[in-house]
C-alpha cells in the first residue's frame, strides 16, 4: 500500500506528529510519499538519528517548488540516501521554511550511548531558515549552545520539564555566520 501526505495541507503544528505516525504504521511492503514545498532534510536527520537501519529514503523530486520523498519502514542497513553535510550544494539553496515549522531533535538517546550530538546539531542548525524553530531535548542544560547559536541568529527559550528533560527552543530570527560547535557544544 502506498500513502501520500501533502505536507503543506497539514496545519504546521500537526505536521511532525502526522508524518511520524504514518511512517511508524508502515508495514515493510508499504511506502509513504511526502510532498513538500521545501527539502525535508531535517526529517531525514531525525530518522537517521532515532531510527538508524530502520528506514529507507528516496528522493523522487528535488525542488525548487516541490519536493517528493518516498519513505519505507523496515530493516535497511543502507538508507538509500546519504546527505553530504560537509559541503552545501551552491545550486540547491534551501527554500524558505514556513514560520511555524519546527524541527525537533531528541538528544537524550545520543547522550545515553555516550555520543556527542555536536555534528547533528550543527548540520541541522545550518539548514534552519529565518522564522523556523529548532527544538532540542537534552538530559541537561547545554548552556554553550545559547551563545554559539545566538551568533548564528537564533533566539532561545529554555524550560525544565517535570521528568528532568531540558527543552530548548531556538528560533532563527536572522542569518548569521556558521560557527562550528566543536567539543564545547553542550556536553
Amino acid at each position: 500500500m502506498e500513502r501520500t501526505i501533502d505536507v503543506p495541507s497539514i496545519p504546521p503544528a500537526e505536521r511532525h506528529q502526522t508524518i511520524m505516525a504514518a511512517w511508524s504504521a508502515l508495514e515493510p511492503e508499504d511506502t509513504l510519499t511526502l510532498i513538500s514545498d521545501h527539502d525535508p532534510l531535517a526529517l531525514y536527520l531525525q530518522l537517521a538519528h532515532d531510527h538508524a537501519g530502520r528506514f529507507h529514503w528516496e528522493y523522487l523530486e528535488r525542488g525548487p517548488a516541490q519536493w517528493r520523498v518516498r519513505l519505507r519502514n523496515g530493516d535497511f542497513p543502507d538508507p538509500g540516501f546519504k546527505p553530504d553535510l560537509k559541503m552545501a550544494d551552491a545550486d540547491q539553496a534551501p527554500a524558505p521554511a514556513e514560520a511555524a515549522e519546527t524541527v525537533e531533535l531528541d538528544l537524550r538517546p545520543l547522550f545515553a550511548r555516550g555520543e556527542a550530538p555536536c555534528e547533528l546539531i550543527e548540520t541541522t542548525a545550518a539548514r534552519i531558515a529565518v522564522g523556523q524553530t529548532l527544538r532540542l531535548l537534552a538530559p541537561f542544560e547545554p548552556r554553550p549552545l545559547y551563545a554559539k547559536l545566538g551568533m548564528q541568529g537564533f533566539e532561545h527559550e529554555t524550560r525544565l520539564l517535570p521528568d528532568g528533560t531540558w527543552e530548548l527552543t531556538f528560533r532563527r530570527m536572522r542569518t548569521g555566520p556558521a560557527v562550528p560547535l566543536g567539543a564545547g557544544c553542550g556536553h
